[in-house]
């Protein structure tokens, strides 16, 4: 017993010993952000030996805080840390990585914003990247604890041992296996943006430095020129032994200081004797001490400051002392003197002041000659900063490894200085605070610890797919497994594999090359950011906008200036759909580039061309004047899309119709301006297609009367408000009754008798015609079998379908359907369409009539003569009956062209085979006529009005009684 509490005891002290350890060899992640891992054998202290043995250890190693970062916020947090996750973890026997990570939303979090902004004084962004640096640390320091505690678990074996869930165990190798490269990565991005920081700097004091060396340079050329000028003339005149006049000096003297427009005064000095002055203004007379020239007397020309000036003049001077060389003895005769205003020296600086750079120009006694700090007066003797880091100071590295913190860091400036010439015995120093680079460094750091979240997110997930797919694997092998007992009893022996350990290195080894394959789709979909723009904002086919790019531009716009007029064109191509289903989509794909290319034409450069999907296209127009200019501008598009179209070799005609709506009098939205424009396109397809219509309450009243109409169609359908009536076929040589036509009627309970031309195109939009169309076939062959029965005799009946239901899928089943079901003669069904659409899609028209011609339906082309057909199509369509539409029977009696007309139909219909039947045929003289030239067959209110069924059965049996029509 004393031994095991030896040892635990000794295990004690060396967790002890390895958790303050573990704070002593922390990383720093970024200047005074440390990475410390004490918590790591603080936990392995908590789980084997308790929460009080844990409180102690976080409380010796919070005690190495106060140290490394000067405050007790890592004593308080450990020890809190150590308390809650001890505490919950003895008491529920939870999974430490979740104790951990409630710990550090719930509290670590909240407590470290708190005391780094309000108590410690840190700015948010240094806050933020305390806060999220600390999370990556706890995570990183319980997933390494957790790791460590189960493989020693698995090594004791006891059966007292926690469990540990297989996706607890991926969870931390996966977390692990993200964040020690993530940490990696952060130690060295971190280090290298702070060094990046201090390379730019250094290279900015640098080119700095070069720039003024340069200027100084410059200004010394300018300043000695006219001085060596009258050097040499004087040498002249010495060597000459010529006498030199007062009126020649101060000639010399003056264009000297007029050639250099910096010089204020020159003198000219024999020995320590002034022989000569030149002053622009008597305030500069004498203002210096002589010695303050002679005493720097050098054989070249020098810049050297003088002492500060007395008299009426106050402000800092330089002095330029040129000798005068007597070049054969090659003795100094004498010198000359320039006096320049310290101010003028500014000049080097006032380009280099939106650097941020400070600037201070030192002379030879390190007073200073100018600079670009305002606390800095010339002739003060200039100290350095304290909180300068000088790039020439050879302990430079030493004095930036004291600072504890970021924000400390910040507050300094590195600075250099250096010595500009022998000629020019000044120095420049120049400082650059670091504090400029401050919130751009914080931004990019912490977006490296998002990458770091973002990456924990990704090990999360992959954790809980592959804990999924290891238990269904596990499960199979469960299965392999049966009859274990079985297996026992015959002394079979079974080998136990080491599982955990095995699975370990297959995770390991698994997660590799997923991280792998993570990584480089990372990297696509970084690269691939930089198309997001364009997949987001661009139509792929047409290279136009798209819809989401208007709605953008529409709210900058109307932000920038709410009283501008704005306008939304909607187009839409007319009949496009024929082009794709008569020549295919990639020829429609053609057209729709084409029209793109066309509205680019007649667009200004700020109007947003968009395509809205399949043919249609928005234009937003952000600049508008006037009402008229839309109208105008419209015109253009409809009638530049009208042009033909060129394609693989074939001419095509397509138009456009197209929508107005005008900011703001139709919507201030930019929803409602699109769709109030669709609304006023679809009112141009209604006056005919090909043209332009502005948006009004008309239309608006109109669609809405429309989706009213489609609403109430509806219920007539579930309601059963929808009857068929029957108008009767007379034909002309037997006078029977062979046929009737199936009209569709509805009786509204309070709109009364509503005229089909009124819903029977809604339906056709709505697409609630297939359903109406498949009901009046059913209802016309049940009402049939109801005639037949009741011995009215062979009969046909004609039913009208509409070209959506005749080119649909379900129509040939439906029809046979009907027929079997009524045990009708296909014969005794005819189905009509009308001549406009058949022509309209000639090459599908045939293809479904010749299928229902193999089923015995006779077929007819009604109202005919009212479209524009081509003789060609026409002579091709597997037609049986040709009927001749009531316009052209209207005026019989009256018009011999109409009867020329029609006499001629008949003879063509009768010529290709077809029956020819004359619909809306009123007068007993209409139908003489139609006798006289050759018509088959008659209908019309000259017999028989539309009946209903039980009224046309009474007809149809009085008429079999007679046997001839009165």
């Amino acid at each position: 017993m004393l031994h095991k509490k030896l040892s635990a005891n000794i295990y004690v002290i060396l967790l002890f010993t390895l958790s303050f350890i573990g704070m002593i060899l922390n990383i720093e992640l970024f200047r005074g952000i440390d990475l410390v891992f004490g918590s790591i054998f603080i936990f392995l202290t908590m789980r084997y030996f308790g929460t009080a043995a844990g409180l102690l250890s976080a409380f010796i190693c919070g005690g190495y805080t106060l140290f490394l970062w000067g405050n007790p916020y890592g004593l308080i947090c450990l020890l809190l840390e150590a308390w809650f996750v001890g505490f919950f973890y003895h008491k529920y026997k939870k999974s430490l990585i979740l104790l951990d990570g409630l710990f550090i939303l719930l509290i670590s979090f909240p407590l470290s914003a708190f005391s780094s902004h309000f108590l410690l004084g840190m700015d948010w962004l240094e806050t933020i990247l305390i806060i999220m640096k600390q999370g990556i640390n706890m995570v990183l320091n319980v997933l390494m604890a957790n790791l460590i505690i189960i493989l020693i678990d698995s090594l004791r074996g006891s059966p007292s041992v926690r469990k540990v869930s297989y996706q607890e165990l991926l969870f931390t190798l996966l977390m692990l296996s993200f964040l020690v490269p993530v940490v990696i990565s952060l130690v060295f991005l971190g280090r290298t943006e702070v060094d990046e920081v201090r390379l730019d700097i250094q290279s900015k004091i640098s080119r700095a430095n070069d720039e003024l060396t340069l200027g100084f340079y410059n200004l010394y050329n300018m300043y000695t020129k006219p001085l060596e000028k009258i050097s040499y003339n004087l040498e002249e005149k010495i060597y000459m032994n010529n006498p030199i006049p007062e009126e020649y000096l101060s000639a010399e003297l003056r264009k000297a200081a007029e050639s250099a427009p910096g010089f204020v005064s020159v003198s000219l000095f024999q020995g320590n004797k002034e022989i000569h002055h030149y002053s622009s203004t008597k305030d500069y007379n004498n203002f210096y001490s002589h010695n303050d020239l002679v005493d720097r007397i050098e054989h070249d020309a020098v810049f050297s400051s003088i002492n500060p000036p007395s008299g009426s003049v106050t402000e800092p001077f330089v002095a330029l002392n040129q000798p005068v060389i007597l070049n054969q003895s090659n003795t100094q005769w004498g010198v000359l003197a320039g006096i320049i205003p310290a101010s003028d020296f500014s000049v080097l600086t006032s380009e280099l002041n939106t650097r941020d750079l400070n600037i201070t120009i030192l002379d030879e006694r390190k007073s200073v000659v100018f600079s670009t700090q305002s606390n800095l007066n010339p002739n003060d003797v200039f100290k350095r900063n304290k909180k300068e880091i000088d790039f020439e100071r050879p302990d430079a590295d030493k004095l930036e490894d004291k600072i504890s913190s970021l924000n400390e860091w910040s507050e300094h400036s590195y600075s250099s200085t250096s010595t500009v010439s022998k000629s020019i015995p000044w120095s420049i120093h120049i400082s650059m605070p670091i504090s400029t680079y401050k919130d751009q460094l914080y931004g990019k750091l912490i977006n490296l610890m998002l990458f770091a979240y973002l990456f924990a997110g990704i090990a999360l997930a992959f954790s809980i797919f592959i804990s999924y797919s290891l238990q269904i694997s596990l499960r199979k092998v469960a299965r392999l497994t049966n009859n274990l007992p079985e297996k026992i009893a015959r002394d079979e022996k079974i080998v136990w594999p080491k599982v955990l350990i095995r699975e370990i290195s297959e995770i390991v080894d698994n997660f590799k090359t997923t991280e792998d394959k993570i990584r480089n789709m990372f990297n696509d979909i970084l690269s691939a950011q930089e198309n997001l723009t364009y997949l987001a904002h661009f139509d792929l086919l047409t290279n136009v906008y798209n819809r989401n790019y208007i709605m953008e531009k529409f709210t900058q716009f109307t932000e920038e200036a709410e009283d501008r007029k704005m306008a939304v064109f909607f187009i839409d191509l007319d009949r496009f759909k024929i082009i794709n289903d008569t020549l295919g989509h990639h020829t429609g794909d053609r057209v729709l580039k084409e029209v793109a290319e066309r509205l680019k034409k007649e667009c200004d450069k700020e109007d947003i061309i968009a395509r809205q999907g399949g043919d249609e296209f928005i234009i937003f127009i952000p600049f508008l004047a006037s009402e008229e200019e839309a109208a105008l501008k419209a015109s253009k598009i409809v009638k530049a899309l009208s042009k033909s179209y060129n394609l693989f070799g074939e001419t095509y005609h397509i138009t456009a119709s197209l929508g107005i709506s005008l900011y703001p009098d139709d919507g201030e939205e930019i929803h409602n301006l699109v769709k109030n424009a669709d609304m006023a396109m679809y009112a141009a397809k209604e006056k005919g297609k090909n043209n332009y219509q502005f948006y009004n309450s008309n239309i608006r009243q109109l669609a809405v009367s429309k989706v009213r109409m489609e609403n109430e169609l509806r219920r007539a359908i579930e309601r059963h408000q929808l009857e068929l009536y029957y108008q009767p076929q007379i034909d002309l040589k037997s006078s029977r009754i062979t046929g009737v036509e199936a009209l569709l009627r509805w009786f509204h309970p309070e709109l009364g008798i509503v005229s089909p031309s009124e819903f029977i195109p809604i339906a056709e939009e709505s697409g609630l015609i297939i359903e109406i169309g498949e009901w009046v076939i059913e209802k016309a062959c049940r009402d049939a079998k109801l005639w037949k029965r009741a011995g009215a005799g062979k009969l046909n009946i004609s039913v009208n379908v509409s070209m959506k239901q005749f080119l649909h899928e379900n129509l040939i089943r439906t029809i046979n359907n009907h027929l079997q079901k009524n045990k009708l003669n296909p014969s005794n069904l005819k189905l009509e369409i009308t001549e406009s659409a058949a022509m309209s899609q000639p090459e599908k028209t045939i293809s479904r009539l010749l299928l229902l011609k193999e089923m015995n339906i006779d077929l007819a082309l009604d109202d005919f003569g009212t479209g524009f057909s081509s003789l060609h199509h026409l002579k091709n369509l597997p037609v049986d009956i040709l009927k001749i539409d009531r316009s052209f029977i209207n005026d019989l009696e009256t018009n011999p062209n109409d009867t020329a007309i029609v006499k001629a139909l008949i003879q063509m219909a009768h010529s290709l085979g077809m029956e020819v039947v004359a619909e809306g045929v009123e007068t007993l003289a209409q139908q003489q006529i139609l006798e006289v030239i050759g018509c088959d067959t008659l209908q019309g209110y000259v017999f028989s009005k539309p009946l209903p069924n039980k009224e046309l059965l009474t007809l149809l049996l009085q008429y079999d009684r007679n046997s001839t029509v009165g």
